[in-house]
């Protein structure tokens, strides 16, 4: 195997909307995405056209540039 026969392939929008509900339904209002996990530009854009807050910040302290979703 070569690095250059891999691909990212970004979470699907489905897959954090299905995140963020189990959250929700937790009682928590924000939810993280590792950093090694890829977020598309257009993802990005639905969730900030859906009514969330989306930054690069650090988790608990611990987990360092995640992209974190706040409602």
């Amino acid at each position: 195997m070569k690095a250059s026969e891999l691909r990212v392939k970004p979470i699907s929008i489905k897959k954090i909307y299905e995140d963020i509900k189990l959250a929700n339904e937790r009682g928590e209002y924000k939810w993280f995405i590792p950093h090694m996990i890829k977020v598309s530009n257009e993802t990005q854009s639905q969730l900030i056209s859906d009514g969330f807050k989306v930054y690069i910040g650090d988790w608990d302290g611990y987990l360092k540039n995640a992209f974190i979703i706040e409602w």
